[in-house]
């Protein structure tokens, strides 16, 4: 199957004077596929003077390797068409930690569950969005004392999803820096730190295939999902 060229090329955005004196403009990319092109700009932040200096040519080298990584997946390693345009989107949601991506499938499961509870306090629990302020095991505690009755109904469904969290929050716990799902997506750059521990935790290889698919799969859907 043939493989197209993708190419990364960065530059400053001088058409955007992002300081008083002009001086400074913000970090872009030039990115080119299939002959069609479009611009990403860099979720750095930052503004610069010019191209060089260790600041800026590592947040190019690390942005690139994350475009790069993102495009592979979207385009089945360069050998489908993909509208470039739509990569904005998908960047931005792989900015997404890892964390917040399990947390919010166990949330889907219980906002489903609780429609079909039979309690006046079905409608009054707020599932709500992943937030630091607002951990998934205050949800739960709350579903617990609430309707102790309805908890195994509620949570039905989630198994898998809070089993991976559990492993997840021995590695990477509350408060901490989490991975990002863009992370996931280069195999050079895989978490050797959480499949250590999956590895050192579970003597059958292949419950630690099953738990890393699991999350990539829940990824994957996080990346495809319509925006």
């Amino acid at each position: 199957m043939k493989s197209h060229k993708f190419t990364i090329f960065p530059f400053l955005n001088t058409n955007i004077a992002a300081a008083s004196n002009g001086d400074l403009f913000p970090l872009y990319y030039r990115l080119t596929y299939m002959r069609k092109n479009t611009m990403l700009r860099s979720f750095s932040k930052g503004v610069y003077a010019d191209l060089e200096g260790q600041e800026i040519e590592t947040v190019i080298e690390t942005e690139s390797q994350d475009i790069r990584a993102l495009m592979a997946l979207l385009t089945e390693m360069f050998t489908e068409p993909y509208d470039l345009p739509g990569i904005r989107v998908k960047y931005e949601v792989a900015q997404t930690s890892v964390l917040e991506t399990i947390d919010q499938n166990i949330r889907d499961v219980i906002s489903e569950n609780l429609k079909s509870v039979q309690s006046e306090f079905g409608v009054a629990v707020h599932v709500g969005a992943y937030t630091d302020d607002y951990p998934l095991y205050v949800l739960m505690n709350a579903i617990e004392k609430l309707m102790p009755k309805e908890v195994e109904h509620v949570f039905g469904g989630s198994e898998s999803y809070l089993n991976y969290l559990e492993d997840w929050l021995e590695v990477y716990p509350l408060g901490v820096q989490q991975p990002r799902i863009i992370d996931w997506l280069d195999i050079s750059q895989i978490d050797k730190q959480f499949l250590k521990y999956l590895s050192g935790r579970y003597d059958s290889e292949e419950k630690v295939k099953e738990i890393m698919e699991g999350i990539f799969n829940l990824i994957i859907t996080k990346i495809n999902m319509p925006m």
